[in-house]
């Protein structure tokens, strides 16, 4: 009997150490999972604070020259002068550029029509070089080469009183 009490006891000391064991790690289990949940915790409201704060100096950074004067109300008038200022200026911009665009496409109309009339007229007077016969009437445009050699020389001539 008393070899038999010894193994139960054994038995249920053995039974009873491997579950103090088991209960030991468990609770070291739940001790490092809430440490860890501590830790994540306690680093986004770092992570948090942190952005908060970085936020709050940029705004600090924008508002800083404004907010801290007596007359932050005179502010919101002059931008709203100055907004008024440059959409006027920018107007005025578009205006002139347009009208100097105008300008531009009238003088290049002249310039080609003066130089069509000087190369109409070079080529009536020397129409008479087609042929034997005098042709009367309106000049014929289709002899091409006729009328580039007199636009090379009427070209020559403009550029040469240009220089002088």
């Amino acid at each position: 009997m008393y070899i038999l009490v010894t193994i139960v006891v054994q038995y249920s000391f053995y039974h009873v150490r491997h579950l103090l064991n088991n209960i030991r790690n468990n609770i070291e289990i739940l001790r490092c999972k809430y440490l860890l949940k501590k830790l994540k915790r306690e680093k986004l409201d770092d992570q948090r604070n942190m952005y908060l704060s970085d936020n709050a100096t940029k705004i600090q950074k924008i508002f800083r020259g404004f907010y801290s004067r007596k007359y932050i109300h005179n502010y919101y008038k002059w931008k709203e002068n100055i907004i008024e200022i440059d959409r006027y200026v920018k107007d005025q911009k578009n205006k002139m550029l347009y009208e100097i665009e105008e300008k531009r496409i009238k003088q290049l109309m002249y310039d080609n029509k003066i130089k069509d009339i000087k190369i109409h007229n070079v080529a009536k007077n020397l129409h008479h070089l087609i042929s034997t016969k005098a042709q009367k009437g309106v000049y014929n445009y289709k002899i091409e080469n006729i009328i580039k050699n007199q636009q090379e020389k009427i070209i020559n001539k403009v550029k040469r009183d240009d220089k002088k």
